[in-house]
């Protein structure tokens, strides 16, 4: 699946995303707009990169809807227990039943 394909269904979910350029990774990558305490890009080449040097491979091969929950997951993590964060996220962890960790909920 392409970067564009996951904003698309990003998207269609009320996520807000942003495409971005790395000249030193000469790639694209999908800003996931968490607004929590890490931000999350993904780029062309799967990797998922967030704060501390945190990178991850995800698997952009499989289902969209698989590859959502994943990223939801991940977006659970960025949060590092804050409350802040893309409200739209939250909504679509709460809609696969992910328990969000945030202080003070």
């Amino acid at each position: 699946m392409e970067i564009q394909d996951i904003m698309k269904a990003l998207a269609k979910k009320g996520i807000s995303t942003s495409m971005h350029y790395n000249s030193e990774k000469d790639q694209c990558y999908v800003d996931l707009e968490t607004r929590a305490k890490s931000e999350l890009h993904l780029y062309e080449d799967g990797v998922l990169r967030g704060r501390y040097q945190y990178e991850k491979q995800i698997d952009l091969t499989q289902d969209v809807e698989e590859l959502t929950t994943e990223l939801c997951h991940e977006f659970n993590n960025a949060l590092h227990g804050r409350n802040y964060c893309q409200e739209a996220w939250a909504e679509l962890c709460r809609s696969k039943e992910i328990v969000l960790k945030m202080y003070g909920m």
